[in-house]
């Protein structure tokens, strides 16, 4: 692999005789989405920083894991490591996006190792036996630790708005909820989700809804969505999709406005129907890094830092922007806009579910009159 090849040109990396990935190697390398490689057994430090779309690895005999070698992979979904027995501190921290880990031959849970995964839900390391200070910071979706092994836990090391469940372990009591959000709004009493249960017992879900005219301040933060085809709402407000770090496609055809930070950290975010959209607010997509399939041709009203922390938007390929977007974002001064048609591929199955049920409820009707 020649590591000197423009980052707008890398997808997938695929490492046949190397043996150690060196220092800084592939950092910030904004388009890479996988990584595979047979041999390595060594990943030195910062190898993988701030790759924003990588989404899988692929390291069947790796050992030894160094500082923030994958730290702020931000869209990395699973890690299953299992021949790895070191880890230096800060390795995964800041993946947003991880659901789950699974590492039986490490022994140590390094400081700050997996902070701020806020989407992690479960984890097995079947060698473990001590966590250190902060291992698990500020992972707030955190329920189920498999620790059969493990003789010491550190203080503030698990930290988590659930009750984390320490299962396969009698010396240590499961550890209680320490992080409380603020109440929720009635909104989400009043809608009906899709749980999906995914691979490796991990869940997030799903929300159609026709009936919403507009999502209130803060409605749907923090929470585990997926896809979400929302047709007749007119606006989003205040933080109402902040912290959906799940989150890959919203359709709402009919939407005007998206106040403040709406979308702030909904850094998986892909398709938007933003196609009547005419005011967007200030860091309304802010962290949005995949941000890749929209239409913003109709935007008159544009905030300061709307798309404040968009690293990688100079690399849409799927973008229609108005005039005012041109003059007022520099982050699109250099894009070339190009027509949007198709939005998401949820916003697709419900239309063609809901095309079947007509039909068939056709169908009835015309073999009901026949028998008449």
């Amino acid at each position: 692999v020649n590591s000197q090849i423009q980052p707008q040109l890398w997808q997938i990396v695929v490492l046949k005789n190397d043996a150690v990935i060196k220092n800084k190697q592939f950092q910030d390398l904004k388009q890479l989405i996988h990584v595979q490689a047979k041999h390595i057994k060594n990943i030195e430090k910062i190898s993988f920083y701030w790759c924003f779309q990588n989404k899988s690895i692929d390291f069947p005999l790796l050992k030894i894991i160094n500082n923030s070698a994958f730290s702020s992979n931000v869209t990395l979904s699973a890690v299953v490591l299992n021949q790895v027995e070191e880890m230096g501190t800060d390795c995964f921290a800041h993946c947003w996006s991880l659901r789950y880990v699974e590492m039986n031959s490490l022994q140590v849970v390094k400081k700050n190792c997996f902070q701020r995964c806020m989407s992690l839900q479960r984890a097995q390391f079947q060698k473990v036996v001590s966590i250190e200070s902060d291992a698990f910071k500020e992972c707030f979706q955190l329920e189920e630790l498999d620790l059969p092994s493990v003789k010491e836990i550190e203080e503030k090391s698990i930290i988590s708005r659930k009750t984390v469940r320490l299962v396969n372990t009698k010396k240590f009591k499961d550890v209680p909820n320490q992080v409380q959000f603020l109440p929720q709004n009635k909104l989400l009493d009043r809608l009906q989700f899709t749980h999906i249960q995914l691979k490796h017992n991990c869940r997030v879900v799903h929300l159609y809804s026709n009936q919403l005219k507009e999502i209130p301040n803060d409605g749907l933060s923090w929470q585990p969505l997926q896809f979400v085809f929302i047709p007749n709402v007119k606006m989003i407000g205040r933080q109402s999709f902040q912290f959906c770090m799940e989150l890959m496609e919203v359709g709402c055809k009919n939407l005007k406005v998206i106040q403040s930070n709406a979308f702030d950290h909904c850094c998986k975010l892909t398709s938007l129907n933003a196609l009547n959209v005419e005011n967007i607010g200030r860091c309304a997509f802010e962290h949005c890094y995949n941000l890749n399939n929209v239409c913003f041709k109709n935007v008159k009203i544009l905030e300061q830092q709307s798309f404040h922390y968009c690293n990688n938007v100079k690399h849409f390929s799927r973008v229609e922007i108005s005039q005012v977007m041109k003059e007022q974002a520099k982050i699109f001064s250099d894009q070339r806009s190009q027509k949007v048609g198709y939005w998401g591929r949820y916003e697709f199955q419900i239309i063609i579910k809901q095309s079947m049920k007509t039909k068939q409820r056709y169908l009835k009707y015309l073999l009901k009159k026949q028998k008449q």
